[in-house]
């Protein structure tokens, strides 16, 4: 699969829209499979409805600050290059049953959304694409997100035309090597762009590497087509499970951005450039 990287940005005065894609950052032909896997537990994007609540969206990476191509001997960062990956989706899937422990492994399930975007590919003769999966494991359920490479071909993980990135060559060692590089690789930015100042105060704006917050697994790889990163919100500590509860209790009337980066350490890995980014707008949970 080949195509188009980007999209016009979202022009609008709504501070809960701006600095976002206008559609899905992704090729013309996958628009109808990802119709057909439509369910109760999918939220929608902003640009199908027109509404400004309980919708997501994808910001510019451009928003988010990075290590830059000197950061290891001027420490400046600088604006990040286009995502590697392109959103999809996002879901909030509760438990069947009132009192069932949320799912570590959302993507091993047959219902899951990348099953059935595999089924669908197939359907309409498509090389199913590689899948990022976001899964947060959060006191409720499973909130996930899910990726693509827009600009990979077929269902490879990587781009022949930016193989000689520094943030390219991270990802392939990032999805090759052990879950213990992985855990001490992976930072977290969240963004804040509308809520209340209590909420602003509780969440903050520093960037994080995950596996020191959270009890993090990693399922899938290369071979099985998709990497799920699983973030056990629930198992977290103090800290982050009262930014949870903060967060959820507010939750329609909170906009935040979520950036994940593979962090870079080594002259050879510098510039960073942003993973995935994924924007929550007021959503109900």
């Amino acid at each position: 699969m080949s195509g188009n990287s980007e999209c016009p940005v979202t022009l609008s005065p709504v501070k809960d829209l701006k600095d976002t894609y206008s559609t899905y950052r992704l090729q013309y032909n996958f628009l109808k499979i990802l119709k057909a896997l439509e369910s109760p537990t999918q939220i929608q994007p902003h640009f199908l409805n027109g509404r400004q609540k309980n919708v997501y969206s994808e910001p510019l990476a451009s928003t988010f600050q990075v290590r830059g191509s000197k950061y290891l001997i001027d420490g400046v960062k600088v604006s990040s290059a286009p995502s590697l990956f392109s959103l999809l989706g996002v879901e909030n899937i509760l438990p069947p049953k009132k009192n069932s422990p949320p799912l570590l492994h959302c993507t091993q399930h047959p219902s899951s959304y990348v099953q059935r975007l595999k089924t669908a590919c197939k359907r309409c003769n498509i090389s199913p694409p590689f899948v990022l999966v976001l899964n947060f494991v959060v006191p409720w359920g499973n909130f996930c997100a899910y990726f693509y490479r827009s600009n990979a071909t077929g269902s490879s993980p990587f781009s022949q035309s930016m193989e000689e990135c520094p943030s390219e060559k991270l990802w392939k060692t990032f999805l090759s090597s052990s879950d213990s590089f992985r855990k001490q690789s992976l930072k977290f930015i969240p963004k804040l762009i509308n809520a209340p100042w209590f909420v602003s105060k509780v969440v903050g704006t520093s960037p994080a590497i995950i596996g020191n917050k959270l009890p993090v697994k990693y399922y899938g790889g290369i071979s099985s087509n998709y990497l799920e990163i699983s973030m056990n919100v629930a198992s977290g500590n103090s800290v982050v499970n009262t930014i949870t509860n903060t967060v959820r209790t507010k939750s329609d009337s909170v906009t935040i951005d979520l950036g994940f980066v593979i962090e870079g350490r080594e002259k050879e890995c510098l510039p960073e450039q942003m993973l995935a980014t994924l924007r929550l707008n007021r959503i109900v949970l």
